[in-house]
């Protein structure tokens, strides 16, 4: 082969491997997408529900949370079988039974096909964000790690875009069962083309027991000291996305229109689009934060305490001025805390990446991600407990917002200090 003939297939070899890995930033983000639209669903699609099964309001609040239940249980063992098995067997597998779930949900005719339908769907995207993040991770490499994580952040958040209006209008054209159907077949798709183009790079499966014999006749009172404070690391990671998320899920996921329309006396459009500046938000973040931790030099820790302080500062008009604060500054926060928490987000992921190691990735990932999921379930219990207690005290509706909502501040001021304690090398390895 003369010089010119190599040059040639050097750069023909560059360009596949670029068009391979867009391809599976592509499909792990339609997977996500796909999951984030099922998560952001129900609202649309809750009357029509509760009209055709003839269901209560706790039934039907029962039948939404079983996407949630099953995803945060899930993402531990999500995260330990990456690990073992690859991340295309896992996404392959999940948006496979995601499909299946979807469809069920789709043609039930009494509610508890449908509990079945929509638990099957949770349990089936819950095998996407971990085995995507340790996938993208090994296909752009460290240096792109959290840039790539940001835009696929970005996409999955459209999904929830595209759960409000355009769902919507689907739902009124053909009917939220046609919708479904729709969605299932999209998903299947995925499933799919994650069979026919994923590869798994760098995934270990279970390490010979030659190495397992050689890693533990190494074993040093230096290598456990070094283990135990990776645990330590990614626990406190852990507790720092519980208080981040949790606070902001129990805003804009449950509490925050309640409190817009009934403290400040907002319609439930106006609500909305105050609430829909933290999705936007996302939008901006995601990415943003992807850029800083890749481009800027800036140590992950660095850049986690000043996005972390920014949003404990975006969070102060609600947690201390409740009832006073404008609409446009309650716009503002709003806006900033999504772009914050996504920001964050992104560098805490990278962060968790670099304290487990390729090996061990998956499941850092599942215990982080289960945190996640955790804090929303817990600060959305933890506040209602805070607004009914304070009702049943005789209270108005405006001090029982403003002392829940000082909960949540709490919250995202330990969070705060929690990652002044991190330590930790400055950027993500290999």
């Amino acid at each position: 082969m003369t010089v010119g003939e190599t040059q040639i297939h050097s750069t023909s070899s560059t360009i596949q491997r670029s068009t391979d890995r867009w391809i599976v930033f592509a499909i792990c983000s339609a997977a996500y997408l796909i999951s984030y639209f099922h998560r952001m669903s129900s609202a649309v699609m809750a009357p029509s529900i509760a009209e055709e099964f003839g269901v209560t309001a706790i039934q039907l609040g029962f039948l939404s949370s079983t996407y949630f239940w099953a995803y945060a249980v899930l993402q531990l063992p999500v995260g330990i079988l990456t690990d073992r098995h690859g991340p295309r067997a896992v996404i392959s597998t999940g948006t496979a039974v995601a499909a299946l779930g979807t469809i069920v949900f789709g043609t039930a005719r009494q509610y508890g096909v449908a509990l079945i339908g929509r638990t099957l769907t949770g349990v089936g995207v819950a095998a996407v964000y971990v085995p995507s993040l340790k996938l993208l991770g090994a296909s752009f490499g460290a240096a792109e790690f959290a840039t790539v994580t940001g835009l696929f952040v970005a996409v999955g958040n459209l999904g929830a875009i595209m759960a409000g209006g355009p769902f919507a209008a689907a739902v009124s054209t053909i009917g939220w069962r046609a919708a479904f159907l729709v969605i299932g077949a999209i998903t299947a798709a995925v499933s799919v083309a994650s069979i026919a183009c994923l590869r798994d790079k760098h995934s270990s499966a279970r390490p010979p027991e030659d190495a397992v014999a050689g890693q533990i006749r190494g074993a040093s009172p230096e290598r456990d000291h070094q283990s135990r404070a990776r645990a330590v690391a990614i626990g406190t990671l852990g507790a720092i996305i519980f208080l981040k998320y949790g606070p902001l899920m129990a805003y804009q996921g449950l509490w925050g229109a309640p409190y817009l329309m009934e403290v400040r006396a907002m319609t439930s459009v106006q609500a909305g689009k105050v609430l829909a500046a933290v999705s936007f938000g996302y939008l901006l973040g995601g990415p943003a934060g992807g850029v800083l931790a890749d481009r800027t030099g800036m140590s992950h820790r660095t850049l986690l305490v000043a996005t972390s302080a920014i949003y404990l500062a975006a969070w102060a008009p609600l947690g201390l001025f409740a009832a006073t604060a404008s609409t446009t500054v309650l716009c503002l926060s709003s806006a900033v805390m999504g772009i914050m928490s996504a920001a964050s987000g992104i560098v805490t992921y990278s962060m968790v990446r670099e304290f487990a190691g390729p090996d061990h990735a998956g499941k850092g990932l599942g215990v982080v991600n289960t945190c996640s999921l955790g804090g929303g379930s817990v600060f959305q219990l933890a506040l209602g407990s805070i607004i009914d207690r304070a009702a049943a005290g005789g209270l108005a509706p405006a001090a029982a917002y403003a002392a829940a909502f000082r909960f949540a501040f709490l919250g995202v001021l330990t969070m705060a200090a929690l990652t002044l304690t991190l330590k930790g090398p400055a950027k993500a390895s290999s």
